[in-house]
This record gives C-alpha cells, sequence and structure tokens, in this order.
C-alpha cells in the first residue's frame, strides 16, 4: 500500500529556490497533534479518526522501510 499511496512523493532538489528536507516532510505526515485539537474528519470510508491516524503512520513506515 505505501508505494501506491507515495508513488508520486518525490523531493526535487534544484527546482524551486528552497530546499526540502525529506525527514521533516514525513515527520509531519505523522506528526497529527495539530490535527488532534481541530473536530474529527468525515471519513467516506466510515473510519474514525483514531483509525485513520493509524493508516497514515503505517504508510510512512512502510515507506520508510522500504
Amino acid at each position: 500500500m505505501a508505494s501506491e499511496v507515495f508513488a508520486d512523493f518525490r523531493l526535487v532538489g534544484g527546482t524551486y529556490p528552497y530546499s526540502h528536507d525529506k525527514d521533516l516532510i514525513l515527520k509531519n505526515f505523522i506528526d497529527l497533534s495539530a490535527a488532534d485539537d481541530d473536530f474529527d474528519p468525515f471519513c467516506l470510508h466510515g473510519k474514525y479518526w483514531e483509525f485513520i491516524k493509524e493508516d497514515i503512520e503505517e504508510a510512512v513506515n512502510k515507506y520508510l522501510n522500504s
């Protein structure tokens, strides 16, 4: 699943005048503390927010370990 989720996730150096920190971007994918204070999203798959967070963390970890 992770390969499909992150298939288009590429950091292209030199294209933009700002640098990208891949590790920081991936960390921010799973740092959902700000979202925890917001309202729970309406999931079209009927999942609760806690399970959505777990799915996101799992996808990022699979990407990191691949």
